[in-house]
């Protein structure tokens, strides 16, 4: 294990000032860095997106290129590589010759030897000796946006985002002024449910009234000052029931006895003549 991490240092250092020399690029989408110029070569490292490159050269088709990332040394397809070319990015594939970038020759055996000593796959070596690649570069892919460090308009960009300010606050106050309506269309529907709910109640309470009967109360005003019922007017009632009905007997007891004696007197005077 200690081995290993000295060959690695050295490996480190010996890559520095090359990287030093190099010119700095950077992957355009999550690519791998293969162990030579092909396809078929293993797989050395994943290099995400984004990741800073130091270009040391390129085969002479500009379809592979040798590279450094995170200390590691290898070959990485030169359509997934941007680089720097009169303040914009370009794939290095179709822009080599243009840029200037140096061509290098693969020799697997020399490089192989300085980088890959510690890989599993160096154990392999033989087999990769007689393998013949073709620089084939891997299909391109959607590549991610630029770095940060890419220079823009900031002019251009500033009254862009003016512009986006501008609608967010137009959309802003539309949805306001939506939702206000929303609000005001639910206020009314609940008024008039309430008025609604009103009236029915209303009419039927008029219908109850009319149907009611008709029922004098004490506390209706006419009666408000009459005198309270006691309990001797049912005694008194009862007396002058009674006095009325002997008072009715005796008037017709007196009529039967007056009749008699009328009838008494002219059978006397029939009597005389």
């Amino acid at each position: 294990m200690r081995r290993h991490a000295w060959l690695f240092a050295f490996t480190l250092l010996l890559a520095l000032p090359a990287a030093a020399q190099a010119t700095r690029a950077y992957a355009d989408v999550t690519v791998n860095m293969r162990a030579g110029p092909d396809i078929g070569y293993p797989i050395v490292d994943l290099i995400p997106g984004g990741t800073p490159l130091y270009v040391q050269g390129c085969t002479d088709d500009w379809a592979w290129c040798d590279v450094i990332a995170y200390g590691h040394r290898g070959w990485v397809a030169g359509n997934f590589i941007r680089y720097p070319y009169r303040q914009r990015w370009v794939p290095i594939y179709g822009y080599g010759a243009i840029i200037g970038i140096p061509v290098v020759r693969f020799v697997i055996g020399d490089y192989w030897h300085r980088h890959y000593r510690h890989r599993a796959f160096y154990g392999h070596r033989d087999y990769w000796y007689g393998y013949h690649p073709r620089h084939r570069a891997p299909p391109y892919r959607y590549r991610h946006a630029p770095p940060r460090f890419v220079h823009r308009d900031h002019d251009r960009d500033r009254y862009r985002y003016r512009q986006h300010v501008e609608r967010e606050h137009i959309e802003h106050r539309r949805v306001e002024r939506h939702r206000a309506e929303q609000r005001r269309h639910e206020r009314q529907r609940f008024e008039h449910r309430r008025d609604e709910h009103r009236r029915v109640e209303q009419h039927q309470a008029q219908t109850r009234r009319r149907l009611a009967p008709t029922v004098l109360h004490r506390s209706a005003p006419e009666y408000r000052g009459a005198r309270a019922p006691h309990r001797n007017d049912a005694r008194n009632r009862a007396s002058a029931q009674r006095n009325t009905q002997s008072s009715h007997g005796s008037s017709r007891n007196d009529n039967h006895h007056r009749g008699k004696n009328d009838h008494r007197r002219d059978r006397h005077d029939r009597d005389k003549r």
